[in-house]
């Protein structure tokens, strides 16, 4: 598999922000298969620990989410791991694909920044080719509506800010709406 949607919980939106957990899934469009996927929750006492900060107005966002979404920020403060940790298992995570998998984030400038950041601090070799950064929040704009007359876009999975449901939910959708792309001749 060459495509990996990701997806990141976190207490802010500015480059140094704790990322609470991180969800991943590979996927074949071509063959509308899911791969493997990743989980973890992070620290976040073990983020502010390693120098990453929290937004009060992410915090007040989070406290107006469901119950079952807010439980990703009790699994962070009390059952989680370190951020080095964390690192490793995406290292040990992407290891499995090719060096010129695609990463796709939603957006490419925030999940995918955010996550090479984490990595950055402690794996100097980038884990993926910048160049191979994706992002999944355009390809939405541009293509859902499209998809949507002709073959309503996959359900939701699972619980929304959920990072590992999440991830698959958006790999759902993208399958679609590549394979539309792809039929109609447009470049991926």
């Amino acid at each position: 598999m060459q495509d990996i949607m990701l997806d990141l919980e976190t207490l802010g939106t500015e480059p140094n922000a704790i990322i609470l957990s991180i969800g991943m899934v590979a996927f074949d469009y071509q063959n509308n298969k899911l791969g493997p996927e990743f989980y973890t929750p992070i620290s976040v006492l073990g983020s502010v620990a390693a120098g990453y900060q929290y937004s009060d107005s992410t915090l007040i966002w989070w406290e107006r989410q469901t119950p079952v979404a807010r439980g990703v920020l009790a699994e962070a403060l009390t059952t989680a791991i370190t951020p080095y940790a964390a690192c490793n298992s995406v290292r040990e995570y992407l290891q499995q694909f090719s060096p010129d998998v695609r990463v796709w984030g939603n957006g490419a400038a925030f999940d995918n920044e955010l996550l090479r950041g984490y990595l950055r601090k402690h794996y100097p070799v980038p884990l993926w080719k910048f160049w191979n950064d994706r992002c999944y929040r355009t390809l939405n704009a541009l293509m859902a509506a499209r998809v949507e007359k002709t073959d309503p876009l996959a359900s939701r999975v699972g619980t929304h800010h959920n990072a590992l449901d999440d991830a698959k939910t958006q790999a759902l959708r993208a399958m679609q709406m590549l394979r539309l792309m792809e039929a109609e001749g447009l470049p991926l």
